[in-house]
């Protein structure tokens, strides 16, 4: 018996483009479909890049096994919670191998986690209020606390107001 049945191409899939760090939005499957029923199991390997890191901000199994006679499988793409404020991160799948198939079109997808983190506020703290040139408390030690920790750059602009001026004084 020749079995004459051509190569099935796979493609991706995924059920939502962005899902959130925590809660029920915070998983969605990644699909291997296939063009066409083989009669042989698919192996598709998933190349994963991207700015969100493997492990800390997901977990997602880089192979997918389409059973014979199938016309798909999934594998569960499952953003990790973090506790800190953070710009949107991306993971980016590949088809990077397939056996018993050949690649097809879209053969990437990628996939965002949006940050559920507040951004923090800032607590501003002053050593000593009142500064005596004359006794020499002429310092004070100026804090600045986040309420949270932060994966970004924070940047605070302090106004300087009242009848001391700047450098003079």
């Amino acid at each position: 018996i020749i079995n004459d049945d051509p190569v099935p191409t796979v493609t991706l899939s995924t059920g939502n483009t962005t899902i959130g760090e925590l809660g029920a939005t915070s998983t969605t499957l990644v699909t291997a479909v296939l063009s066409a029923i083989s009669e042989q199991i698919v192996t598709v390997t998933l190349g994963k890049s991207g700015t969100a890191i493997e492990n800390t901000d997901y977990t997602l199994n880089g192979t997918i096994t389409v059973p014979a006679m199938a016309p798909n499988a999934s594998v569960t793409l499952a953003a990790l919670g973090e506790l800190f404020d953070e710009f949107n991160e991306t993971v980016i799948m590949d088809i990077i191998g397939v056996t018993n198939g050949t690649e097809g079109t879209p053969g990437q997808k990628t996939v965002t986690i949006e940050d559920d983190d507040p951004t923090p506020t800032v607590v501003l703290e002053v050593g000593t209020i009142t500064l005596d040139e004359k006794n020499g408390t002429t310092s004070t030690t100026v804090t600045l606390t986040l309420s949270a920790k932060s994966n970004l750059d924070v940047t605070v602009g302090l106004k300087k107001t009242g009848t001391a001026t700047d450098v003079a004084d």
